[in-house]
């Protein structure tokens, strides 16, 4: 287990990029999720968030065997805060395609609820405004190294992320999509 309270300067870059090359691969980062999390002894956030993306990435890959489409992969960025240590959460930004979005809509509940005991108001699911994609880089990556706020041009914003516990490091996962 990792204990970080910031998001490491690599771990940073590697978001800004994330947003960059999904852009430019015209499968841009469209759908901002943010998920509050409950951690008990037996579960921690990070084996939630993990449980979820495995429900994601299967559903993907069901969805594009039932369409002729050319298969894409997965794509996202997230990370974990816990502001004031009491409210664990993840940013989770994805690509989702347009005619899948409303399937999303209703699966991420059930995902959620299949790893975790679902409350009220623990689901978040926004699109993301087509020419904002930076806008929302620099919020989610808002719990930087101090040493690189200035930087990364995150003054007006940067703030406490909070300790966050166990993997990913450096409180960031980018996933990178796996060969099959």
């Amino acid at each position: 287990m990792y204990r970080t309270e910031y998001i490491s300067r690599k771990a940073a870059q590697n978001i800004f990029r994330a947003f960059d090359f999904s852009k430019a691969l015209n499968i841009p980062l469209n759908t901002s999720v943010t998920i509050n999390l409950s951690e008990t002894d037996a579960k921690s956030a990070a084996t939630i968030v993990k449980g979820i993306g495995q429900r994601y990435r299967r559903w993907m890959r069901y969805r594009y065997k039932l369409e002729p489409c050319e298969e894409r992969k997965p794509r996202w960025a997230q990370v974990f805060e816990n502001p004031a240590n009491d409210n664990p959460h993840v940013h989770w930004i994805l690509h989702i395609p347009e005619d899948l979005y409303a399937d999303f809509q209703r699966k991420l509940p059930r995902w959620v609820n299949a790893e975790q005991e679902q409350r009220p108001f623990d689901i978040n699911i926004d699109r993301v405004v087509p020419g904002t994609e930076k806008n929302l880089a620099n919020y989610i990556n808002k719990g930087v190294d101090p040493d690189f706020i200035t930087h990364f041009h995150l003054d007006r914003i940067a703030s406490d992320q909070g300790e966050v516990y166990g993997p990913p490091r450096n409180g960031i996962y980018v996933a990178q999509p796996r060969r099959p």
